[in-house]
């Protein structure tokens, strides 16, 4: 028997953030004219995307310019959605 989350398909977000950034990284979703796959952050960790991740995908992190580069598996990365199941932001936390 196959578990959910291997049914599940994860799209990649490579996400570029200031020197010596640390804390949590929020991306708001399906944002149009915005970058698709790969996203700076400011200060304060926000960023956008006009990736819009449908009810079946998880989003794998790839993050860059912090100290140390970090990849995030789909289980680290929480995507946040609207009452109709509409991604709008993702969040997750990279390490320090």
């Amino acid at each position: 028997m196959l578990s959910r989350a291997s049914s599940l398909r994860s799209d990649h977000l490579t996400v570029h953030c200031p020197q010596h950034f640390s804390g949590t990284v929020h991306i708001n979703t399906c944002v149009s004219g915005a970058p698709v796959r790969a996203v700076t952050v400011g200060d304060q960790g926000l960023g956008k995307t006009a990736l819009c991740p449908g009810v079946d995908h998880t989003i794998e992190i790839q993050a860059t310019g912090t100290i140390a580069q970090y990849r995030l598996a789909p289980a680290d990365v929480h995507i946040e959605r609207s009452g109709d199941s509409v991604a709008t932001s993702i969040a997750a936390l990279l390490p320090q």
